[in-house]
Order: C-alpha cells, then sequence, then structure tokens
C-alpha cells in the first residue's frame, strides 16, 4: 500500500524487490484489484512498475 498526503497528484515508477517471495521468472501484478498484468522479473528479482496515486489519498498492489 502506498499513501501520498500531499494536495498534488503523483506519477513514480517504483522498484519493487521481489526476492524473498520465492518468484523466480513473472509476476502477475493489479493495481487496487484492477486487471493483473505480467512482469517479467529483473536479474536481481525486482520489478519496476510506474504508480499514479491521487492528492491525498492511497493505492495499492497486489503481487502473485
Amino acid at each position: 500500500m502506498f499513501f501520498y498526503p500531499t494536495d498534488t497528484t503523483m506519477e513514480r515508477t517504483i522498484n519493487l524487490p521481489l526476492y524473498y517471495t520465492g518468484l523466480e521468472n513473472e509476476v502477475s501484478i493489479s493495481i487496487e484489484e484492477q486487471t493483473s498484468n505480467l512482469y517479467n522479473l529483473n536479474r536481481d528479482y525486482s520489478i519496476d512498475i510506474k504508480i499514479s496515486i491521487p492528492a491525498n489519498s492511497y493505492t495499492w498492489i497486489t503481487i502473485k
């Protein structure tokens, strides 16, 4: 879950380390329970995901 407490919308690319999840090649990511997308893991078992958080709000992602 990501929380953004300011008055402007934030768009960023976040690097998520997923080494300890046990996932090896690809992951399924859904943002706020929307349609899932497949991402290939980087060599260091991480992914880069672009998220947008509205002003004074939050968002969440689900990793499978």
